[in-house]
């Protein structure tokens, strides 16, 4: 059995290690997104600010899934 200041250690370890992974993670994200918009044409502004107001509303239901307006899949009935 660990002691407290090996689990301590092993906590440490694998915390650094997660946010070395989770930096990674963002890393190519964000090199995925670069390359993205590179290859994709420009959104007419209409469409623009339609997949802003659908990007909103996502965001919301995921915060507040609860909500009349969220889609069923988002609905606590759903679970």
């Amino acid at each position: 059995m660990l002691t407290t200041s090996e689990s301590q250690s092993l906590i440490e370890q694998i915390d650094a290690r997660q946010d070395a992974v989770l930096k990674q993670i963002d890393e190519l994200n964000a090199k995925i997104e670069r390359l993205l918009d590179e290859v994709r044409p420009p959104a007419p502004p209409e469409l623009e600010m339609d997949a802003a107001s659908s990007a909103e509303a996502a965001r919301v239901a995921e915060v507040n899934p609860g909500d009349p307006g969220a889609p069923t899949s988002q609905s606590p009935q759903a679970a």
